[in-house]
């Protein structure tokens, strides 16, 4: 450090002396041009002054400079015009080599800039590679926050930290409209993808790096009002990742309106019992689907102005329960899920820490202090909902009092017994889409123990339902021949394929007595009996009471009703592409350039 400050103070006094010694040049030369003195001597003082502005790199204006005191000295001293033309031909090549030297890309207006830099992949790396040719280029990019207000991280960027902290630094005040995050690493070829940090080491992550950049360059009353927050890996989920996935979704200044968990893993998730309460801090959050080993899919509504139980209006639960003793494990999916909806429930009117001290939902969490973290989400859920932490037994107690869902108008069911309908009561609910979970095979067990259940609670909830599907449930017979037209008197929509218990016999008479009760609906609007055969006289007498009949023998990979979003006419004239685990895969894994770490830097 010595020696750096004594080439610095070396530094500087050379140029004070440059800079008094331009001003004395400057000063004599005024004093001779107002003497009207010898233009010999003015010529003399112009070329010292054009040699020292040669030092500084302004050799164009010490030309002209050498011009006017070459034209001074023409036909008076042939000595002082050489000089004077050497000095000029030796400035004019150093000009043009500075020239060539400095890039030209500095000249193109910066609003063609924005609109060419406009094209790029948002939240990719091309803004950084683009930033890098000049700093004309680099200043106008850096201080453009709509190119960093989608932060994307793909599996090939070396740093993701930093990246993350150079889009939350850029976008400023604006904040983030996306968060996609990629944190795929191929263990078994390291060297094809840049180095990842898994939360097995040391507790420590990539994952968790990223929030914590996020939350750390986030300026005081900046909100990022998230369109998407997207969150994807090949491999598993890591409990410790997800616990801070929930201290982050907590923030106040972190308003995601949809949330996308996937993998391609059969792993857990673990935090069910947290996400019915999270429109308490972020009133946008309108979607939140996990898709793992379990597919739960939660819609809400987003009018602030009814209780936070009633703005959950959708509700799906595919491949839960697997491998469980009973149906309703209270260690298992089944009775988290139940645990959330009762914390939602029990709600407080308004979030009271208990914890003495400054707020928690903003206080930092460094990566691998996972113990503080998960503490730090109990307490301050403790502050927004009388329920108790670990009620999971009592949620899935069936004595228990039932969890009412005044606002539910969808429920999907993926699951291998229909226990969980006894704890729920939805004077709201119109769509009932039921199905065997995947690892049943599709067979018809499910329904021998449980069709006398299932037509038990469409006694209790059956009368405002108007679409209901019992694909490859085994349901049928009794259900449809003696009860579904009392049950559901306004059903509109019913899918009845892929069930080799239903026959076209019973079909029809579930539309003769439909058509003769009293009350509801006369017809259906749609009826889906797909993979089953039926006569001509079958086929043509319900064609003429049903306004969209769909029949043939269709793929069971085709579609399966327990994974759709919802039962809508335009979603059945689609195929959707389906995966190998059986549910709708529509997201691709988009490959990203990669980013050295010093492009982050804004200097």
């Amino acid at each position: 450090m010595v020696g750096l400050t004594s080439h610095l103070t070396s530094a500087v006094l050379q140029i004070e002396q440059l800079v008094l010694s331009l001003k004395r040049l400057t000063s004599e030369y005024a004093t001779l041009e107002q003497g009207e003195s010898n233009q010999l001597i003015q010529a003399e003082k112009l070329l010292e002054v054009s040699r020292l502005l040669r030092r500084v790199g302004s050799q164009d204006v010490a030309i002209g400079f050498l011009e006017t005191a070459l034209d001074m000295v023409r036909g008076q001293d042939s000595n002082v015009a050489k000089a004077l033309a050497e000095e000029i031909a030796e400035q004019r090549k150093e000009s043009l080599a500075l020239k060539r030297l400095r890039c030209g890309f500095d000249r193109l207006p910066s609003d063609i800039l924005v609109l060419v830099c406009g094209l790029f992949e948002p939240g990719g790396s091309d803004l950084f590679f683009v930033s890098r040719v000049c700093q004309s280029w680099r200043n106008t990019i850096i201080s453009t926050p709509k190119f960093w207000r989608r932060l994307k991280v793909s599996k090939f960027d070396k740093n993701p930290g930093l990246k993350a902290a150079a889009f939350v630094q850029r976008a400023g005040v604006s904040g983030l409209t996306h968060i996609d995050l990629d944190m795929t690493f191929d263990w078994d070829k390291p060297e094809a993808r840049p180095k990842r940090v898994c939360a097995r080491n040391d507790r420590k992550s990539t994952f968790q790096t990223i929030l914590h950049a996020i939350d750390k360059y986030t300026k005081k009353g900046v909100v990022h009002n998230l369109e998407e927050f997207r969150y994807f890996s090949q491999g598993p989920w890591h409990g410790f990742d997800m616990t801070y996935l929930i201290r982050f979704l907590i923030r106040p200044y972190i308003q995601p309106r949809v949330v996308h968990l996937i993998t391609e893993d059969t792993c857990d998730f673990g935090w069910y019992n947290a996400i019915p309460i999270l429109p308490c801090w972020n009133p946008r959050l309108a979607e939140f689907l996990i898709r793992g080993r379990a597919v739960v899919h939660y819609c809400f509504s987003t009018d602030t102005t009814i209780p936070v139980i009633s703005r959950l209006d959708s509700l799906k639960m595919c491949h839960i329960g697997i491998g469980r003793s009973s149906p309703l494990d209270p260690d298992g999916d089944v009775g988290k899920i139940l645990h959330g909806l009762v914390r939602a429930v029990q709600v407080r009117q308004k979030y009271e820490q208990k914890h003495l001290g400054p707020p928690l939902t903003y206080e930092p969490c460094e990566p691998g202090v996972v113990d503080k973290a998960h503490a730090r989400v109990d307490m301050i859920m403790d502050g927004w909902t009388t329920a108790p932490r670990h009620g999971f037994r009592e949620a899935a107690d069936p004595k228990s009092p039932p969890i009412v869902l005044p606002g539910l108008r969808e429920l999907i069911l993926g699951v291998d017994s229909f226990e969980i309908l006894r704890r729920l009561e939805l004077p709201a609910i119109e769509a009932l889409i039921v199905a065997n979970p995947l690892y049943l095979h599709w067979d018809d067990n499910l329904a021998t123990p449980n069709e006398q259940l299932f037509v038990d609670q469409l006694a209790r909830f059956g009368d405002h339902l108007k679409t209901l599907s019992i694909t490859y449930t085994g349901l049928g017979e009794a259900l449809l021949l003696g009860h579904l037209h009392e049950l559901c008197p306004s059903l509109e929509r019913l899918c009845v394929g892929r069930n080799a218990k239903v026959t076209f016999k019973t079909i029809i008479s579930y539309l003769q007595k439909k058509a003769a009760h009293p009350s509801g609906t006369r017809t259906l609007k749609l009826l889906d009996c797909r993979e089953q055969r039926a006569t001509e006289e079958e086929t043509a007498f319900i064609r003429g009471v049903v306004d969209n009949y769909w029949d043939g023998w269709g793929s069971r990979a085709w579609v399966y009703d327990a994974h759709r979003e919802d039962l809508s006419l335009d979603r059945y004239e689609k195929p959707r592409r389906i995966n190998r685990r059986g549910w709708i895969d529509d997201d691709e894994d988009d490959e990203d350039d990669y980013s050295d770490s010093d492009e982050y830097s804004d200097e």
